[in-house]
């Protein structure tokens, strides 16, 4: 879908450094996954702010949910769930557990004794059940909630939609529960800290919808009465946001994925599209499913499933062994299944800390386009999530800032940034190493929820590097670095002496980060190397000697860091004519159309000859016979802009135009009297 055209920026109309930072961009064809997301918890913000917290002096073991689904949205849908809880202090004499304030509890039962109303208390979502005798640390018990609980204000939503493939209308019910919405669905104990050692999940449904949950199916069976009961069942720990329900007249198909000598069924079930459309996303899943259990470790669940259900909450969800899909790309497709390992099997023990899930799906999708396109691919990638704003990635009072949990700049892009930065740092070979320790084996005790702390512990561990600067900058505190730039050579003896300048910018407005910056040197006999030095200062000076004529340095050519660079533009000569320097990606299909309209006009130049400069690769379907071929790609070098009396750049905001507008010496180049 083309929701708006490409912009002509000529240079000389900007004023300000730096472009304006949106939280989200919706209008943008293939809309992220975190944009989406973000909808979602918006409607549900206002009663989050009044969630307290969950009890901690008792430890969930085991859930059975058994609710039956009437498609007739005027009534409840309702049940029971069993939790089975084990006490962690001594002379406990209370169950304090969630339930939304729309639910209606008909009974609760302990041990096989109903509990009398008297001794169940009700505060907006928190039920806090008086016991019949105090439990001693260690103690097992048994309690079966009975409830009834609207659709509206639930966390259930049901939708008539299309069947594509049937070609009639059909009938959705599907929950969305993250982050604290699970107690508008079933009661439970609604804390991300807190997992259960395995459920039970029997859903009942009018035929012909059929009810997709967590885990593998022990049954399934048509009632008689126009009703089927599905019976899923999972050993896995999980937490209350990953159990769901996507119910639909689905189309379906099976397949199977084997690794390290097992083999599991996957499944894909869908109706909102063309079966063959199907079948691409489904190739992306099994696709996914390989390169990041090669990268990482086994897929989690390799014992029961993996699948997607599409459902009707307009973003895209990471249920554990079965996504949600309510949106559909390659991106998307492989961010919920980068989940099952960081979100799912390793989940954040607070939303605090909820870029260590978010951040890693989204570098999930970077590392999967690496795995197609290389470094090339990789650096495309990360462009594209490149944020130039404030903010912390820790999230601070989750409960009152909802709506922060789910920020599409720190908690998805800048996090993944986190993690593509804390890989350089701290090398492949352990930053891999110290990412399978972190999500560790298949006993149930690595199916755990984390912090950021413990996190951090094991890529120092691997490393035996002290990485607190590292996390206080990038997790705790605000911005990026902005690095001035400037390097010299002379010639001495035979040798060429280098010094290379770097200042960082803003201090003390802004805080002075502490990294490793790679130097890239290209030298007059056509070779070239890569030094690494430590910047740790706000002026710092790096001296070097090379035996041939250096023609180019680089400031971290291969994008590791979050930065913007200001390379000073020495000695112009303005004597070329037209730079156009292309920032819009040819390869996305809702600006080809436009692009080869505007160069074909001569809308681009006026008329005028022109040179291009393209921020892209050279496109998939090579360049229209209108446009000259480019005399280099990425961010282009100040020495280029120097030769040029007028730059006209062509940009979007979009696909990592901003991260290369950051890092062009635009404004150095207009102070040296360039258009």
């Amino acid at each position: 879908m083309k929701l708006f055209l490409p912009i002509v920026i000529f240079l000389s109309l900007f004023v300000s450094p730096l472009a304006a930072q949106q939280d989200a961009h919706f209008d943008h064809p293939g809309c992220k996954t975190h944009e989406i997301e973000k909808r979602r918890v918006e409607a549900f913000a206002k009663r989050a702010q009044l969630v307290p917290i969950a009890a901690e002096d008792y430890d969930v073991h085991y859930y059975r949910l058994d609710i039956t689904f009437p498609s007739d949205g005027t009534l409840p849908f309702h049940g029971s769930v069993y939790m089975e809880v084990r006490s962690l202090i001594d002379d406990l004499g209370s169950i304090t557990y969630n339930l939304g304030d729309s639910g209606d509890i008909d009974s609760i039962v302990v041990a096989g004794e109903r509990i009398p109303t008297s001794s169940i208390t009700r505060t907006q979502d928190v039920v806090e059940v008086q016991l019949p005798s105090t439990l001693q640390r260690q103690e097992i018990l048994g309690l079966t909630t009975y409830y009834r609980h609207p659709y509206g204000g639930s966390a259930v939503t049901m939708k008539s939609v299309q069947n594509v493939d049937l070609g009639k209308q059909i009938l959705s019910i599907a929950s969305q529960a993250e982050p604290y919405d699970a107690r508008y669905w079933w009661p439970c104990k609604d804390d991300p800290a807190d997992k259960a050692d395995s459920v039970d999940i029997i859903f009942t449904v009018d035929e012909p919808l059929y009810p997709v949950s967590q885990g593998v199916v022990l049954s399934d069976i048509s009632n008689g009465d126009g009703t089927r009961t599905v019976h899923w069942q999972s050993h896995y720990p999980i937490v209350t946001y990953l159990v769901s329900i996507a119910a639909a007249e689905y189309n379906y198909k099976a397949y199977e994925f084997t690794h390290s000598g097992k083999t599991m069924p996957v499944g894909n079930w869908w109706y909102g599209h063309p079966a063959d459309n199907a079948e691409g996303y489904a190739q992306d899943m099994l696709s996914g499913l390989q390169v990041l259990s090669d990268l990482f470790i086994p897929y989690p669940y390799m014992n029961e499933k993996y699948g997607m259900a599409e459902y009707e909450w307009g973003g895209a969800m990471e249920h554990q062994t079965v996504s949600s899909m309510g949106f559909y790309n390659t991106d998307v497709v492989i961010h919920e299944l980068m989940h099952q390992w960081f979100g799912d099997k390793v989940t954040c023990a607070t939303f605090e800390h909820i870029w260590l899930n978010e951040g890693w799906a989204t570098y999930g999708e970077a590392l999967f386009r690496e795995s197609r396109g290389g470094l090339p691919a990789l650096k495309a990638m990360m462009a594209t999530a490149a944020y130039y704003g404030p903010g912390t990635i820790f999230v601070n009072n989750p409960k009152q800032n909802t709506g922060s949990i789910f920020s599409g700049n720190l908690s998805y892009n800048k996090a993944s940034w986190v993690v593509h930065m804390l890989r350089h740092v701290v090398g492949d070979e352990d930053f891999f190493a110290a990412t399978k320790k972190y999500l560790g084996g298949d006993g149930n005790e690595n199916y755990r929820s984390v912090t950021t702390d413990e996190f951090q512990q094991y890529y120092e561990d691997e490393s035996g590097m002290d990485l607190d600067a590292f996390f206080q900058q990038w997790i705790y505190g605000e911005y990026y670095p902005t690095y001035q730039f400037e390097w010299g050579s002379t010639e001495n003896g035979g040798m060429y002496d280098v010094t290379v300048d770097i200042q960082q910018l803003y201090i003390p407005d802004r805080q002075l980060f502490t990294m490793p910056i790679d130097l890239y040197f290209a030298f007059s006999d056509g070779s070239d190397t890569t030094i690494v030095v430590q910047n740790d200062e706000e002026n710092e000076q790096y001296s070097f000697s090379f035996p041939a004529k250096p023609e180019l340095v680089k400031l971290d050519p291969d994008a590791w860091i979050l930065k913007r660079v200001i390379e000073t533009v020495k000695n112009p000569t303005f004597d070329r004519g037209v730079l156009v320097v292309n920032g819009i990606d040819w390869d996305v299909e809702a600006y080809t159309q436009d692009l080869q309209t505007m160069f074909s006009d001569s809308t681009i130049s006026g008329g005028m000859p022109y040179t291009l400069w393209d921020l892209f690769p050279n496109p998939s379907a090579a360049y229209p016979s209108s446009v000259p071929e480019p005399i280099g790609s990425g961010a282009v070098p100040a020495n280029v802009l120097g030769q040029f009396c007028t730059v006209v750049w062509l940009g979007n905001a979009y696909n990592g135009d901003d991260a290369a507008w950051a890092n062009t010496s635009i404004y150095e180049y207009i102070k040296a009297g360039g258009n």
